[in-house]
Protein backbone atom coordinates (compact mmCIF):
# COMPACT_ATOMS: atom_id res chain seq x y z
CA UNK A 1 0.00 0.00 0.00
CA UNK A 2 1.25 3.39 -1.16
CA UNK A 3 1.57 6.09 1.71
CA UNK A 4 -0.64 8.51 -0.62
CA UNK A 5 -3.49 5.83 -0.24
CA UNK A 6 -6.32 6.90 2.11
CA UNK A 7 -7.45 4.01 4.22
CA UNK A 8 -10.48 5.11 6.42
CA UNK A 9 -11.50 8.71 3.85
CA UNK A 10 -14.66 10.67 5.20
CA UNK A 11 -15.57 14.20 3.71
CA UNK A 12 -15.65 16.80 6.08
CA UNK A 13 -16.23 20.75 5.89
CA UNK A 14 -13.18 22.81 6.64
CA UNK A 15 -14.65 24.71 10.18
CA UNK A 16 -12.98 28.17 8.66
CA UNK A 17 -13.83 28.33 5.23
CA UNK A 18 -16.07 25.74 4.34
CA UNK A 19 -14.45 23.98 1.69
CA UNK A 20 -14.83 19.89 1.13
CA UNK A 21 -11.78 18.07 2.25
CA UNK A 22 -11.67 14.47 2.23
CA UNK A 23 -9.57 13.07 5.20
CA UNK A 24 -8.38 10.20 5.74
CA UNK A 25 -9.23 9.05 9.64
CA UNK A 26 -6.54 6.90 9.75
CA UNK A 27 -3.86 9.79 9.93
CA UNK A 28 -6.34 12.42 12.34
CA UNK A 29 -3.61 12.18 14.84
CA UNK A 30 -1.65 13.95 11.88
CA UNK A 31 -3.65 17.01 12.38
CA UNK A 32 -4.45 17.33 8.48
CA UNK A 33 -4.80 20.65 7.43
CA UNK A 34 -7.32 22.41 4.71
CA UNK A 35 -6.77 22.11 1.27
CA UNK A 36 -8.50 25.54 0.71
CA UNK A 37 -7.13 27.46 3.43
CA UNK A 38 -4.35 25.58 5.13
CA UNK A 39 -5.37 25.43 8.58
CA UNK A 40 -5.75 22.46 10.83
CA UNK A 41 -8.71 20.10 10.02
CA UNK A 42 -10.01 20.31 13.83
CA UNK A 43 -11.34 16.49 13.99
CA UNK A 44 -11.05 16.33 17.74
CA UNK A 45 -14.18 17.76 18.17
CA UNK A 46 -17.61 17.73 16.62
CA UNK A 47 -17.91 18.62 13.11
CA UNK A 48 -21.05 20.87 11.95
CA UNK A 49 -22.72 19.13 9.64
CA UNK A 50 -25.24 20.53 7.01
CA UNK A 51 -28.03 19.27 4.94
CA UNK A 52 -25.73 20.15 2.09
CA UNK A 53 -23.29 17.67 3.30
CA UNK A 54 -25.32 15.47 5.07
CA UNK A 55 -24.71 12.65 2.42
CA UNK A 56 -20.95 12.98 2.15
CA UNK A 57 -20.05 13.37 5.17
CA UNK A 58 -21.98 11.22 7.37
CA UNK A 59 -23.55 8.48 4.96
CA UNK A 60 -20.47 8.37 3.26
CA UNK A 61 -18.19 7.69 6.03
CA UNK A 62 -15.75 4.98 6.14
CA UNK A 63 -15.48 4.81 9.85
CA UNK A 64 -18.50 4.73 12.35
CA UNK A 65 -19.69 8.37 12.96
CA UNK A 66 -22.15 10.10 15.62
CA UNK A 67 -24.00 12.47 15.00
CA UNK A 68 -25.72 14.78 17.71
CA UNK A 69 -28.56 16.66 16.44
CA UNK A 70 -29.59 19.31 19.05
CA UNK A 71 -31.46 22.62 19.78
CA UNK A 72 -29.67 25.77 20.55
CA UNK A 73 -33.26 26.67 23.24
CA UNK A 74 -32.74 23.36 24.61
CA UNK A 75 -31.82 22.75 28.21
CA UNK A 76 -30.98 18.99 27.77
CA UNK A 77 -28.81 19.69 24.23
CA UNK A 78 -26.74 22.18 26.62
CA UNK A 79 -26.06 19.83 29.52
CA UNK A 80 -24.51 17.02 27.45
CA UNK A 81 -23.24 19.32 25.07
CA UNK A 82 -19.83 18.77 27.31
CA UNK A 83 -20.10 15.31 27.18
CA UNK A 84 -20.52 15.30 23.09
CA UNK A 85 -16.99 17.16 23.52
CA UNK A 86 -15.02 14.94 25.64
CA UNK A 87 -15.98 11.86 23.28
CA UNK A 88 -15.46 13.68 20.56
CA UNK A 89 -11.47 14.87 21.87
CA UNK A 90 -10.96 10.83 23.47
CA UNK A 91 -12.20 8.52 20.15
CA UNK A 92 -11.39 11.43 17.45
CA UNK A 93 -8.87 8.60 15.53
CA UNK A 94 -11.59 5.81 15.63
CA UNK A 95 -14.81 7.21 15.20
CA UNK A 96 -16.16 10.47 13.01
CA UNK A 97 -18.13 12.80 15.61
CA UNK A 98 -20.82 15.01 13.70
CA UNK A 99 -23.70 17.78 15.22
CA UNK A 100 -26.23 19.26 13.53
CA UNK A 101 -28.40 22.60 14.94
CA UNK A 102 -32.21 21.51 14.43
CA UNK A 103 -32.26 25.59 14.47
CA UNK A 104 -31.35 25.44 10.91
CA UNK A 105 -34.59 24.44 9.05
CA UNK A 106 -33.59 21.26 8.01
CA UNK A 107 -36.78 19.29 6.74
CA UNK A 108 -34.21 15.62 7.18
CA UNK A 109 -34.82 16.00 10.76
CA UNK A 110 -38.74 16.80 11.17
CA UNK A 111 -39.85 14.17 8.17
CA UNK A 112 -36.96 11.14 9.26
CA UNK A 113 -36.30 11.64 12.49
CA UNK A 114 -39.79 12.75 14.01
CA UNK A 115 -38.20 14.28 16.95
CA UNK A 116 -40.11 13.67 19.85
CA UNK A 117 -37.59 15.72 21.87
CA UNK A 118 -33.76 16.49 21.88
CA UNK A 119 -30.88 15.62 22.17
CA UNK A 120 -31.05 13.19 19.77
CA UNK A 121 -27.30 10.93 19.13
CA UNK A 122 -27.33 8.62 16.65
Amino acid sequence: MSSAEVVHPVTLRCSFCDTKNRVDMSRAAHRPACGGCSKPMLLDRPVTVTQDDFDATVLGASVPVLVDFYADWCGPCKMVAPLMDEIAQAAFRVLQFSKNSYSNDWPFADTILQPWGFPINM
